[in-house]
């Protein structure tokens, strides 16, 4: 690593190396994030580094292992959940504890795919074995919103029942303030 070279190696320590079916190969490090090899030894330009980090959305710096699928997207266990970064359009998908991972650690050179192409990534609270393949990645759903409180002039307005059920608001002219607070639940 060479702090004045941002094509340098993003740290001195590494946690993972994998060889994606592209050829390509994927530097796991310690606090630099996901590292990507271009270049070659004899070729214009010599040996360099692109990097992908928590800047451009991955969860963790720390990479402890790393996987590759047959659609071309790297699986990554670091030390906030596990990542699925698709290479061809720089994506993220995080997954966490609430996903039904072990925990959100995981741990160095715990991982393995097995001849199936199923994964396994170990942590401190025992292990997570998928079928990357079976995994239906669909976006959120957006949460609902509720009207939490509503203000005309500053004074709370009284309501015979909750405001999300409000059907209708009468303002006159004289009401030129109103404020509403909602919540995303």
């Amino acid at each position: 690593h060479d702090s004045r070279d941002f094509t340098s190696l993003s740290s001195n320590t590494i946690y993972a190396l994998h060889v994606d079916r592209a050829g390509r190969l994927w530097i796991g490090t310690d606090s630099g994030g996901l590292d990507r090899l271009v270049g070659t030894p004899g070729g214009t330009g010599g040996v360099r580094f692109s990097n992908v980090s928590t800047e451009e959305g991955l969860t963790s710096n720390a990479i402890y292992g790393i996987h590759s699928t047959e659609d071309g997207a790297l699986w990554l266990a670091g030390n906030q959940g596990l990542m699925r970064y698709d290479p061809a359009n720089g994506t993220t998908r995080k997954f966490h504890r609430e996903h039904g991972l072990q925990g959100e650690e995981f741990n160095f050179g715990a991982h393995h795919r097995l001849a199936d192409g199923r994964l396994v990534f170990g942590g401190a609270g025992g292990f997570n074995l998928f079928d990357p393949a079976a995994l239906t990645i669909a976006p959120s759903p957006a949460p609902p919103i509720v009207v939490t409180s509503l203000d005309i002039l500053g004074r709370e307005t009284p309501s015979t029942g909750p405001l999300q059920l409000m059907k209708d608001l009468q303002l006159n002219y004289e009401d030129r303030a109103v404020t509403l607070e909602f919540s995303a639940l």
